[in-house]
């Protein structure tokens, strides 16, 4: 965490995986990472709820990016061609 504390720049710290039942340690290291970051960016609307609720992330730190890709229907490339 030494790192994260002399950071003199603005720290967005982006997740890719929230626990919803840490032990006690992984729950420490992750509350004082919240409480370091200017942003979190998570990628599921449940690790936004875990993020407020199981850690106690202000909800306005808290920026949400969905996972992959948007499930489009298939269009014929042949239409494109054209």
């Amino acid at each position: 965490m030494g790192l994260l504390r002399n950071l003199r720049v603005p720290l967005v710290t982006t997740l890719h995986t929230v626990l919803r039942e840490p032990d006690a340690n992984q729950r420490r290291v992750l509350r004082e990472i919240i409480v370091l970051s200017d942003r979190i960016v998570v990628m599921s609307g449940r690790a936004v709820e875990f993020l407020v609720d199981i850690y106690g992330a202000p909800r306005e730190k808290v920026d949400l990016i969905h996972h992959g890709i948007p499930d489009v229907p298939f269009i014929d490339p042949n239409f494109y061609k054209d």
